[in-house]
């Protein structure tokens, strides 16, 4: 199937918030879409994962724009994983947020950094408790397309992949899981996920799941 890629943009009064530059061959339709939503705000950039299908574009994001705030809840400063051809454009030092704080400082104290319970080194979610998303990255992400007009929001569970479909391709990054002791995760799983009212779920990569019946089913 095809497999979308997604850059978030969050509005507040002051600031506009890249949650993910992504990929290079994506960085035309990114920077358009920040040119035109920008409208004079401060620019503000969140890495949910030191990979580079999240921050390819990231130098590119920084020789665009000028006065551009980072923010990371990744112990890896994102001035370290950049390349950049326009070093002179001046920006101030990247911010770290914890898991569990929220965005407050930067004008979104809706967006609160979580601690992934299945993660990689160096990522985080995020969850919009105004708007009930999770930005969930590298996870929940199996659902594809057949083709490249399908919707790339899912909003019924009429022909949602089944739970062999949404294991196997989560076992593709997280291979480890499959000869795991999981009674752990379960429980920190069950206990995250209590505390959350969630009804969409926005990954990095796969169809976007929206409506409580729908997230629900994924989770």
């Amino acid at each position: 199937g095809f497999e979308p890629y997604y850059t978030y943009l969050v509005d507040s009064d002051d600031a506009l918030l890249v949650i993910d530059p992504g990929m290079v061959v994506h960085w035309p339709a990114v920077h358009a879409a920040i040119t035109e939503r920008l409208a004079g705000r401060r620019l503000m950039v969140f890495n949910t994962r030191s990979e580079l299908e999240c921050i390819a574009s990231l130098g590119r994001l920084m020789d665009s724009f000028d006065n551009v705030q980072t923010i990371t809840s990744c112990p890896l400063n994102p001035f370290d994983l950049m390349h950049r051809k326009e070093p002179k454009r001046m920006h101030p030092p990247s911010a770290y947020v914890g898991f569990g704080e929220s965005l407050q400082d930067f004008g979104f104290p809706h967006l609160h950094s979580l601690r992934p319970v299945i993660k990689m080194l160096g990522t985080s979610w995020l969850y919009d408790s105004d708007a009930r998303i999770l930005f969930s990255t590298d996870c929940f992400g199996g659902d594809f397309l057949a083709t490249p007009d399908e919707p790339l929001v899912r909003t019924s569970l009429d022909g949602a992949p089944d739970k062999a479909r949404l294991r196997a391709t989560m076992l593709a990054k997280f291979d480890w899981l499959a000869g795991a002791d999981t009674a752990v995760l379960r429980k920190i799983w069950d206990g995250l996920f209590a505390t959350l009212d969630i009804e969409v779920v926005a990954p990095t990569h796969g169809r976007i799941q929206s409506g409580k019946a729908v997230a629900s089913q994924v989770l």
